[in-house]
């Protein structure tokens, strides 16, 4: 085992879903090369440096980087959330969104979050729609931009979801927040549901300087 509080059936039940399960004691044994650990020596105090090599060692067997990205945060998760230690949750995350992946990797990212704050199962589906219509837009319509998601830890508890990039702007921004504007690609329907979803709605948007969406949920309003 891996040690008493993360079964090593855990650790084979990530990568199985990312690789083939033929080669997964190939990677286990890789990663234990990597960290000088052997399994039953990962403990609280140095599992980051085994996860690290872990994720390398995998790394080399999954094709996608989207799919690259989703299991090595899942390790992360595993061991942050069963030892406590080793990966602390950090206060924000940035994903970069160039490709249909990044898109995936935010709301998968933004709903482990939503996991580790307590946000009910609805309150995670809430916010991983907004991501997900977010960095749509950002990809469809600008090409490339930012998405960042940053953990709220002073009341109220929550998450904040910025999203911004150097696209053309929004037209008839007013007529759409007012519910009034008829899109074909669907756009004004977008952005006015994640205004109805989220607590805090704020957006700047121009022609000359892109668009800039900032939206918080408060876990308090969730339960």
């Amino acid at each position: 085992m891996l040690a008493s509080m993360v079964p090593k059936n855990k650790v084979v039940q990530i990568l199985n879903r990312y690789i083939s399960p033929v080669i997964v004691d190939t990677v286990l044994s890789s990663a234990v090369r990597r960290s000088g650990l052997t399994l039953d020596e990962v403990v609280s105090g140095n599992s980051l440096r085994f996860v690290d090599a872990l994720k390398k060692s995998c790394g080399m067997f999954i094709k996608t980087a989207g799919e690259r990205a989703l299991c090595c945060k899942e390790l992360e998760v595993l061991f942050s959330s069963m030892q406590g230690l080793g990966v602390r949750r950090k206060e924000s995350v940035a994903i970069e969104v160039e490709k249909e992946s990044d898109i995936v990797l935010a709301r998968v990212s933004g709903r482990k979050i939503c996991q580790e704050l307590g946000f009910s199962s609805y309150g995670q589906l809430c916010v991983a729609t907004v991501i997900s219509e977010l960095a749509r837009n950002i990809f469809n319509y600008a090409g490339v931009g930012r998405v960042e998601l940053v953990v709220l830890q002073s009341a109220p508890a929550g998450i904040q979801i910025i999203a911004e990039d150097q696209g053309p702007g929004i037209d008839n921004l007013q007529i759409i927040l007012d519910g009034k504007y008829k899109s074909k690609t669907g756009l004004g329907k977008g952005i006015l549901a994640v205004k109805k979803m989220m607590d805090d709605f704020d957006i700047e948007t121009g022609p000359d300087k892109g668009t800039r969406i900032v939206v918080k949920k408060y876990l308090e309003t969730l339960r």
